[in-house]
């Protein structure tokens, strides 16, 4: 038998440098025919002074599951970190620069259990690219936080300047769609005018009106208007779709809170939300979040939400009111006229938000971005085709 060869030590593996990915140009996409005409758009150019933006990978050890508290645990760091952070539970962008490797040290709360954090460098990014349009957005929402609106869904809206249709029972909110995003040229913030109509009734309300009408076929008439329908909750404005009825159930039944701890929908609402409770034996509204994507792939499923239908408000115009056209061409003649200054035009209707987030650049969220709003709304050339005769053939003026 040979003898064994003799072990090599290996040499010292040389530090990875980390380079910035190349910034692509885009490809120009200008036409030659027609006639050239100036036109506005709902895109602000912007101004990002930051040289790059570090991409991290970070590890928890032991696993931390609970995104909540990953959440928390960075939050504890940001010394280290700075304020200006955008993280999903794994990856982590900064507009600053760390060492390669940081290890943290964070406690959990629910064991005491001491959990080692790694945040290793994976990419360094130019200010201007895709991958750092998460990063910005998170920003962004802070900033319509900070401006007083409110997040309903993917917008934001301002509940204070509500219009309200008394006679309908309706209410419109205004609001923005709002988002950073990369196209020719740069970097823009989109802003698009957006409303929401919300009803004065709560499913609550809709439940009594159905057992007036229909006593012996109660919950069939309930299942029938009620399932498939978005919701908001006023304490939080939060929106949901309603996926079934829990009949067996009623505020005064207990669930699990996260630190392990029973209590009552009752006593939940009012200590967190200082809400009391009115009806104790109306039903529970279920609603079933679709499966979404954990960091790294994992599909979970985050269970059910049980709703209260007297905190639960309609959205939406009723369907019956859609069918009857004289009750929605005097809905939208109430409307009109109660929204006249607010409504006219979409150029007015953005004024305010861009100059409100441009006074929001000087605060802390985006000073640490060393972002800059730009003063004019973007405009760009366009081209008009005009056609003559059968042959569809475009002419130049």
């Amino acid at each position: 038998m040979p003898p064994p060869l003799p072990e090599v030590p290996s040499a010292p593996s040389a530090p990875i440098k980390m380079t910035m990915e190349a910034a692509h140009e885009p490809f120009h996409k200008a036409g030659t025919k027609g006639t050239p005409v100036t036109v506005g758009s709902n895109h602000i150019p912007i101004c990002c002074k930051n040289e790059a933006v570090y991409q991290y990978h970070v590890t928890f050890s032991p696993n931390v599951e609970l995104m909540a508290m990953r959440f928390g645990m960075m939050k504890d760091h940001r010394s280290t970190t700075g304020e200006v952070v955008a993280f999903d539970g794994s990856i982590l962008y900064l507009p600053v620069k760390l060492k390669d490797v940081v290890s943290l040290k964070s406690v959990r709360r629910t064991d005491n259990q001491e959990v080692e954090i790694t945040v290793q460098m994976t990419k360094i990014l130019p200010p201007n690219s895709d991958l750092c349009l998460p990063f910005y957005n998170v920003v962004l929402r802070r900033v319509m936080k900070i401006l007083g609106l409110k997040l309903v869904g993917q917008n934001h809206y301002d509940p204070d300047s509500a219009i309200i249709l008394g006679k309908h029972r309706l209410q419109v909110w205004s609001g923005y769609a709002t988002c950073i995003k990369r196209t020719d040229g740069g970097l823009y913030l989109s802003v698009d005018v957006t409303h929401k109509v919300l009803r004065n009734d709560s499913v609550l309300d809709v439940m009594k009106v159905l057992y007036e009408q229909s006593k012996e076929s109660f919950q069939d008439e309930c299942t029938k208007e009620l399932i498939g329908s978005i919701v908001i909750t006023r304490y939080n404005n939060r929106t949901y779709r309603i996926d079934d009825i829990e009949w067996s159930k009623s505020p005064k039944d207990t669930f699990t809170m996260f630190d392990g701890s029973e209590t009552s929908f009752v006593d939940y609402y009012s200590k967190n939300y200082g809400i009391e409770i009115k009806e104790m034996d109306q039903p529970l509204l279920i609603h079933r979040p679709k499966e979404r994507s954990k960091p790294g792939g994992k599909q979970i499923i985050t269970g059910q939400v049980l709703l209260l239908p007297e905190l639960s408000f309609m959205t939406g115009i009723p369907e019956k009111m859609r069918k009857d056209f004289r009750a929605m061409k005097h809905w939208e003649y109430d409307l009109t006229l109660s929204s006249m200054k607010n409504l006219e035009a979409k150029e007015d209707n953005l004024s305010p938000v861009i100059d409100a987030t441009r006074q929001a650049a000087k605060l802390r969220e985006l000073e640490g971005l060393k972002t800059q709003v730009e003063e004019q709304k973007r405009q760009i050339r366009g081209r008009v085709w005009r056609y003559r005769g059968s042959d569809k053939q475009p002419v130049n003026d």
